[in-house]
């Protein structure tokens, strides 16, 4: 067990309504009905990591909303889930946030080196 650096180009769900307010209405109204079962901090971190919800209402909402918003904006939209107790104080995400992929692309010269160069992440301790 260690640390890792971690980041993400979040987005505020007002946002995310308004561009797709139908889409994320549904996912809102399956949530509400799934959250007996569990709660939206289980059912968010369920789909960060992959994994399908037992209601499938709730996984077609959310897939729904995912299509409509990367028909709209071209971008890949995701919901991550960040224990607050896991990380740091320094955190700005914590609990439930919204993410985009595709913000980024490699400039020319980038592209030619992509094959040599490679991200790679660190933490520090002070």
């Amino acid at each position: 067990m260690g640390h890792s650096a971690c980041s993400a180009d979040v987005i505020e769900e007002k946002s995310i309504k308004k561009f797709c307010p139908k889409e994320f209405a549904a996912l809102e109204a399956e949530i509400k009905d799934y959250e007996k079962e569990e709660s939206w901090e289980v059912i968010a971190q369920g789909f960060s990591c992959g994994e399908e919800r037992a209601g499938a209402e709730l996984n077609e909402a959310y897939y729904n909303l995912c299509e409509a918003f990367e028909k709209k904006t071209g971008l890949e939209l995701g919901v991550g889930y960040h224990n607050s107790d896991d990380g740091d104080i320094y955190d700005e995400v914590t609990e439930v946030y919204w993410y985009v992929n595709g913000m980024y692309q490699l400039t020319p010269a980038g592209k030619k080196m992509q094959k040599y160069v490679e991200t790679q992440s660190f933490v520090t301790f002070g």
